[in-house]
């Protein structure tokens, strides 16, 4: 997913963590209820400490800045000052001329800087507008128990008109928006949202600029999420190359983005060429992170289905197994994606004949079902 930070410095490290956790994959690490996304983004609002993540001295003190924006600038004003003030009159005393002419440029500089940071604070304050907007229920929605899709709704609707002539929020809000739709399964909402946002970082920055890659991968795993897997090769493919050459090989883009690139192949029947993009995706995975790394188990996985499903059977039965007991080590063994790989590794014994194996994991894997979800 994208990190809100991206799109603005202000906006950097809170929104990360509060749409992170909407997007965790385990639903028991997400907001149990809209209303505690709500009031997280409340206390984002009003630079208070959110629950999301945990408090540190560095982080308390930052929301101290923040809550008391006037006064630490007025310091720092007063300091800048007077250090200018000492270098200035320093300078003017060896060589006037050039000092002033120095001073000239300084000027322009700093009025440029000037510039920015109101642009800065202006989007700042959009965005923030539009986030406090977001939790302002309609009326008729009041007195209802309010559902996290009501909520990005009535957002969705609000998003063009309180955007207006403003790209770049746009952008940034489109993506966010898209990116909650796809946490809570809504593909065809979130489909739309991230082309919106492609389509304006891609105007803003080029499509190959690390924002825009953001949202272009986004649009890349909501698109194979709808099963457009040939649309979705394209954007990863363009991930893939833009990322190993500006962020390198090992970094944690290039590598979850070959990964989603080898099982859009794999859905495609490209299976060799799968094979061989999750076998180097799971090499550098092993040597940079280990093999006990959520990660790593998940290439693991999707390397033994690209084998199983050219029938290279032995070895993808190995690779099932070490991905197994990864898992249960890792995740626990009522984890989704352990109860996911028993499902593969049963159907596969059953296809080497290994019936009776077969049925031992099946029979796990329906008591395992039963404790979790319930039922018989």
């Amino acid at each position: 997913p994208s990190r809100v930070g991206d799109w603005d410095r202000d906006l950097r490290g809170d929104l990360d963590v509060i749409f992170a956790k909407t997007m965790e994959k385990d639903r028991d690490s997400r907001y149990a209820t809209a209303s505690e996304l709500a009031a997280d983004l409340r206390r984002f609002l009003r630079h208070e400490p959110i629950l999301a993540r945990r408090p540190s001295v560095r982080y308390r003190a930052a929301k101290f800045v923040r809550r008391n924006r006037g006064f630490v600038a007025a310091v720092l004003t007063v300091a800048a000052a007077l250090t200018v003030g000492l270098v200035v009159s320093f300078r003017l005393y060896l060589r006037a001329e050039s000092q002033a002419r120095r001073a000239l440029e300084a000027e322009l500089v700093a009025k440029q800087r000037l510039d920015e940071v109101l642009q800065s604070n202006k989007e700042t304050g959009a965005a923030r507008a539009f986030l406090k907007n977001m939790l302002t229920l309609d009326p008729r929605m009041r007195g209802t128990e309010v559902t996290v899709r009501e909520i990005l709704d009535q957002a969705s609707q609000r998003l063009t008109a309180e955007s207006a002539n403003n790209p770049r929020m746009e952008a940034w809000l489109q993506d966010v928006i898209g990116n909650s739709y796809l946490a809570i399964g809504l593909y065809r909402e979130a489909e739309d949202h991230l082309l919106a946002a492609t389509r304006l970082s891609a105007d803003l920055h080029g499509a190959d600029h690390p924002i825009a890659l953001e949202s272009i991968h986004n649009l890349a795993t909501t698109l194979m999420s709808r099963g457009k897997h040939a649309e979705a090769e394209e954007s990863l493919r363009l991930a893939v190359r833009v990322w190993r050459r500006a962020l390198g090989p090992e970094h944690v883009n290039t590598l979850t983005a070959m990964n989603n690139l080898g099982m859009a192949l794999t859905e495609q029947g490209k299976f060799a060429e799968a094979e061989e993009i999750h076998k180097k995706t799971l090499e550098i995975q092993l040597r940079v992170i280990g093999g006990d790394d959520p990660a790593t188990l998940y290439s693991l996985t999707n390397l033994a289905i690209a084998l199983y499903s050219q029938g290279k059977l032995v070895d993808a039965e190995r690779m099932f197994v070490d991905a197994l007991d990864g898992l249960r080590r890792v995740s626990g063994p009522d984890h989704v994606d352990t109860v996911k790989v028993m499902g593969n590794l049963a159907v596969l014994l059953g296809d080497n004949g290994e019936l009776n194996q077969a049925e031992h994991l099946l029979q796990e894997r329906l008591a395992v079902l039963r404790r979790v979800v319930g039922g018989e």
